[in-house]
């Protein structure tokens, strides 16, 4: 049977409002679907709403693509676009932004190749003389032991691949500036991805570490280090 991918969407989308509903009530997932059907396709820009909700600095954000200003008060995330202003608590923003980055991210196949931010690459390569490194994906909703945490992909060096005693880099969605390649996709695949999303998010409600705190970040580092990668 086909796998379509906005079928899929779908699908994924209602059973998070059924959860909004559970989780904040009516009125607050009314408000959560106006503002995020608008990311239903692409979350990305989700991300940096996110660090904006956790950062100490009252800076607006814009996203220009969609015409939203989002201002943060000290109780809620306020949506502005040219009609109206929604006002949604910060608990249920930052919930709500964790689920639909994690839950309708549309994951890469394995093989498809992608660029790095250097910035991260900073922490474990000597990359001040090093233009771009491309990494091969080759591993996705890596879970850290002991932990409720998952990485959304895993990838080796291209196109050397992983040479002993090299570990696997492990990497979160933002940190992708260029998609080089796309590797192969069909609907085993998509069916793969979607029961991933089903039971490592959904039933065990495991988190991305892109969204948890920084002590439990910690934490799942030290795990990773411990038993390597």
């Amino acid at each position: 049977m086909e796998v379509k991918k906005e079928s899929v969407q779908d699908y994924l989308y209602q059973n998070m409002r059924e959860q909004w509903k559970i989780l904040f009530g009516i009125e607050t997932e009314i408000h959560l679907h106006k503002w995020l059907i608008n990311y239903k396709n692409n979350c990305l820009f989700l991300y940096n709403v996110h660090g904006l909700l956790i950062g100490e600095s009252s800076n607006d954000l814009k996203d220009e693509q969609r015409k939203l200003v989002y201002k943060k008060t000290a109780s809620t995330l306020e949506i502005i676009d040219s009609l109206s202003t929604l006002q949604i608590p910060l608990s249920a923003a930052k919930q709500a932004i964790q689920m639909v980055c994690d839950y309708l991210y549309d994951y890469l196949p394995l093989g498809s190749v992608v660029i790095l931010n250097k910035k991260y690459l900073g922490k474990a390569f000597e990359v001040d003389a090093i233009q771009q490194v491309r990494f091969v994906i080759t591993q996705r909703f890596a879970c850290i032991p002991d932990t409720e945490t998952f990485y959304p992909y895993g990838g080796i060096i291209y196109p050397i691949g992983q040479i002993e005693g090299e570990r696997v880099m492990y990497f979160t969605p933002p940190l992708i500036e260029e998609v080089q390649h796309i590797g192969f996709q069909d609907d085993t695949d998509r069916a793969f991805v979607l029961e991933m999303k089903e039971e490592l998010i959904k039933r065990k409600n495991f988190q991305s570490i892109a969204f948890i705190d920084s002590k439990k970040r910690e934490q799942a580092q030290q795990v990773i280090e411990r038993r390597g990668r």
